[in-house]
């Protein structure tokens, strides 16, 4: 990345390709709107004169949007082999992730935003502390004693056999 900031490279990632070489090119135009509205959203968020020096081509941008909108429609995305295809770091990746979830949860949000995680997560302590009572109440636990079977760890390994499908221009 040094290098490529010292001679001026400047990395584009192209969203059709990219999606096409992870597996999902049918949801390629969800990534290009997810990541339009992120960059309208975290623009409108900064300060004015902080504005006009907003830049949005780092692939991670575009990397994040590809998983994240993958993962919203239930396609598998290997989040590792994107992360090594890019060439980005987890920190970056999973720095952007976060924000970009929070922008765009209406877009691309799975599972519950904070507030209804925090609601649910409230009911469900409500509902382990009525199960506890019941169980005290209840005659006294039969003592079963179950073996776990114990099975080999299958461990798959994953080889990077194809090119990112970045471009790099020379300003």
């Amino acid at each position: 990345k040094v290098l490529r900031n010292v001679l001026g490279v400047k990395a584009e990632v192209d969203i059709p390709a990219t999606s096409a070489q992870f597996g999902c090119s049918r949801v390629a135009p969800t990534i290009a709107r997810v990541l339009k509205t992120f960059k309208e959203r975290a623009v409108a968020n900064l300060p004015s004169e902080r504005q006009i020096y907003a830049e949005f081509t780092s692939p991670v941008y575009s990397a994040v949007a590809l998983y994240l909108t993958a993962r919203k429609h239930k396609i598998k995305v290997d989040r590792k082999q994107l992360i090594l295809a890019m060439a980005l770091t987890e920190e970056e990746f999973s720095a952007v992730s976060e924000s970009m979830h929070t922008a765009c949860f209406d877009i691309i949000g799975v599972g519950q935003s904070t507030d209804k995680k925090r609601k649910a997560e409230e009911e469900e302590d409500d509902e382990e502390e009525s199960f506890q009572e019941r169980v005290v109440k209840s005659e006294e636990p039969k003592s079963t004693s179950k073996k776990i079977a114990s099975r080999p760890l299958l461990v798959k390994q994953s080889k990077l056999s194809f090119a990112p499908a970045i471009r790099y221009k020379v300003e």
